[in-house]
């Protein structure tokens, strides 16, 4: 999902109502008996949390660090 310049809150929301209508989907599918079942890879994935406080504070040190151009 393409988020551009969006603030963290409504790219939130749009996620959640994402998540929402996928959720949705696949509980009409199971009912419908035409779900389609796939084995997730064994392999590891990178896991994506909703930032805390540490996290939005590095953020923004590192963008001001660069809009000033420091190594």
């Amino acid at each position: 999902m393409p988020v551009g310049r969006q603030p963290l809150p409504c790219v939130k929301r749009r996620l959640e109502k994402l998540g929402l209508d996928l959720y949705l989907q696949a509980v009409h599918s199971v009912r419908e008996g035409s779900a389609v079942y796939l084995a997730q890879p064994m392999q590891s994935a990178t896991l994506y949390r909703d930032p805390g406080a540490v996290d939005i504070v590095r953020f923004w040190i590192r963008y001001l660090l660069r809009l000033i151009r420091i190594p």
